[in-house]
C-alpha cells in the first residue's frame, strides 16, 4: 500500500501552487496590456483630416506658393499655404520613422509640386512647370 502525505500537507502545497499560478497569470495579463499600450499604432500628424470646401479641391498650386514652403513645416502648415490637400503617392516606415510623399497639381500640362514629410515635417520639395 502506498503512503500518502497527511491531508494538511497536500492542501498546503495545493494552495501554494494555486497562488503561484494566479500570480503568474496576473503578471502575464499585465505584461500583455502594457505591451499592447506601448506598441499600439499611432496616428502621425499627417493622417489628420482637413475639411475643405468643394471649390478648394480644384485649385492649382502656384510657384509663389511653392516658394513659401519651408523645410520643417507640418503637413497642415503646407496645406494652409497651398489651400488644397495633397494626394498621397507613397508611404513608408523604417524603424520609428514614417515618410510620406504628397503631390499637388499645378496649372498647365504636367505641372506639379511634390513634398516629402518625415515624421510629420517637410523634408523635401520639388516642382515642375509651376507658374
Amino acid at each position: 500500500m502506498e503512503m500518502l502525505p497527511p491531508p494538511s500537507t497536500i492542501s498546503k502545497w495545493a494552495v501554494r501552487i494555486l497562488v503561484a499560478s494566479g500570480i503568474l497569470i496576473v503578471a502575464l495579463i499585465t505584461f500583455v496590456i502594457i505591451g499592447a499600450y506601448i506598441y499600439r499604432p499611432r496616428t502621425p500628424e499627417t493622417d489628420r483630416l482637413v475639411i475643405l470646401a468643394p471649390n478648394e479641391l480644384k485649385k492649382a498650386v502656384t510657384l509663389a506658393q511653392y516658394q513659401r514652403l519651408q523645410t520643417g513645416m507640418t503637413y497642415h502648415q503646407v496645406v494652409g499655404i497651398l489651400v488644397v490637400e495633397g494626394v498621397e503617392i507613397s508611404r513608408s516606415k523604417i524603424g520609428d520613422h514614417i515618410t510620406v510623399k504628397y503631390k499637388w497639381e499645378g496649372d498647365g500640362p504636367g505641372a506639379n509640386l511634390s513634398a516629402t514629410f518625415q515624421d510629420g515635417k517637410l523634408t523635401q520639395k520639388t516642382q515642375f512647370g509651376l507658374k
